[in-house]
């Protein structure tokens, strides 16, 4: 029990001291402890209840604030030096543009991507739309023209071109010369009867077409009457192929009737030719109008967004800019020169913002990376915090005590006037950020024969159970499988 109280008091300090980082944590011990603590099956079982948290898995050191040292800049590409903008001695403040090489084509190209971007964004033009819209109703208008077209063609194919060869084309069809294809003879006449009425149902039609009627129909019409009159002929022309000569048809006669017949076949194959492009051009145009009407997409919006950021990082290796406030120490670059990329060219001293130096022990050195963020508390102050990221860290080790570590510089993001240098630092590394995570306290956990478990409370019986195990931190231990919330969990495991 004194244990149990002891480790509560301990995370009730470390609450006050980084609230961000154990607030979660915390509470959900104080919670279990207070609902669940001390109940047991007849011994002095301390228990919580697993319940899902935020947790920061964090590397803790400690550091001291050094006076700000020099920063050394340059390219990220070749090129051409075109302007240096400061002289040795020179204040600048964090972001300034201390030099550049040529840039004309990365800056055209940014604009370029903006441009796009911006095109995007607002959508189609209203006279764009007004364009395609326009367009639609001229293929209206063609596909108006091409069924009224397709009318007289049928109509000339079928009643002018081949009345002459029926007798009572209109009621009682019949042909006027005697063939030797009975087949073709009966489609023929069939289908002259057959197509009188098509043709006059479809001449009402016509004659009542607009352009608000709907047009896919008429087409769908048209084609239908055309298919119907395209065998007719064919049947008519093979009678005439097969017809035998008499007083009433002469060999000079028929050949003309043939080549009336192939004429028609023709007028008709031109004009299902001309349904079939006018319905193309109709359903492009309504498509492009549609296109417009709609707009940007939010995948074209996305894609043109990531044009413009590439365009900028292209521009931001041309340029060396200044990554905090501070003076100029070095400047070994002329206009002009021919530079080549990652060499030092200029050197800087921070001003006002001072930096940590601390020793990260080997453990824990492949758990943080330059321009993770951190808190910071000096001893000076307290449980005030200060932010700070990583700047660089060493590739090399440091021996200390007999450890190897590695020096680990931090920037302090803001100026402060109260930090002076000497000052002793706690440093709290965050290296990632978790949702909705099992943590239990590194007490817990019994390994054994290379396995790991914990002791779980089910029906008052206290039960082992094999865990797999995540992130630690902080006397913390990410439970990644094993376990599951709501379950109650032994704190002090026999």
């Amino acid at each position: 029990m004194k244990k149990a109280v002891s480790f509560l008091r301990n995370a009730r300090d470390r609450v006050f001291e980084r609230p961000y980082l154990y607030g979660g944590i915390v509470v959900a011990l104080l919670l279990g402890w207070w609902m669940f603590g001390g109940t047991g099956n007849g011994k002095d079982l301390q228990t919580m209840v697993l319940t899902p948290t935020d947790f920061a898995p964090a590397v803790v050191v400690s550091g001291t604030v050094v006076a700000a040292q020099e920063v050394d800049l340059g390219f990220a590409q070749s090129g051409r030096v075109s302007g240096v903008y400061v002289k040795v001695g020179s204040e600048v403040g964090a972001g300034t543009t201390i030099a550049n090489i040529e840039n004309g084509d990365e800056r055209a190209a940014l604009a370029s991507a903006q441009a796009r971007l911006q095109e995007a964004l607002a959508g189609t033009r209203p006279e764009e739309i007004h364009i395609a819209e326009v367009e639609v109703e001229n293929a209206k208008a063609e596909v108006l023209d091409a069924v009224r077209e397709a009318f007289r063609a049928a109509d000339d194919a079928v009643r002018t071109k081949t009345t002459d060869l029926f007798n009572n084309p209109t009621t009682n069809p019949s042909l006027t010369f005697i063939t030797d294809s009975q087949s073709s003879k009966r489609t023929a006449e069939d289908g002259r009867l057959d197509l009188e009425r098509e043709l006059d149902a479809w001449e009402r039609e016509v004659l009542a077409l607009n352009s608000a009627t709907d047009l896919s129909a008429a087409l769908t019409r048209a084609s239908a009457v055309l298919g119907q009159a395209a065998p007719f002929l064919t049947a008519v022309a093979t009678a005439l192929n097969n017809a035998v000569q008499d007083a009433y048809n002469t060999q000079a006669e028929i050949e003309a009737s043939i080549a009336n017949i192939t004429t028609a076949r023709t007028t008709i194959s031109n004009a299902q030719s001309g349904i079939t492009s006018a319905r193309s051009g109709l359903e492009s145009a309504q498509r492009s109008l549609a296109l417009q009407q709609a707009g940007s997409t939010s995948y074209d919006i996305a894609y043109e967004r990531a044009q413009v950021e590439s365009a900028q990082a292209a521009l931001a290796r041309t340029v060396i800019t200044a990554p905090f406030s501070g003076t100029i120490s070095r400047v070994d670059v002329h206009v002009g020169e021919i530079i080549s990329p990652n060499t030092s060219e200029i050197s800087m001293l921070s001003r006002g913002v001072f930096q940590i130096e601390s020793y990260v022990p080997e453990v824990n050195i492949a758990n943080i990376e330059v321009g993770d963020s951190a808190v910071v508390t000096l001893d000076a102050y307290g449980a005030e915090t200060f932010a700070a990221t990583i700047a660089s860290i060493d590739p090399a080790e440091t021996v200390k005590d007999g450890v190897s570590t590695y020096k680990t510089t931090l920037q302090f993001t803001t100026e402060d006037p109260r930090i002076r240098s000497g000052m002793t630092a706690n440093i709290t590394i965050t290296t990632e950020q978790k949702f909705g995570v099992l943590i239990v306290p590194q007490g817990t956990i019994v390994r054994r024969s290379g396995n790991t478990y914990v002791q779980i409370l089910s029906d008052k019986e206290v039960i082992e159970r094999q865990v797999t195990t995540g992130a630690t931190s902080l006397g913390q231990v990410e439970i990644l499988s094993g376990v599951a919330a709501g379950e109650m969990i032994v704190l002090n495991p026999q």
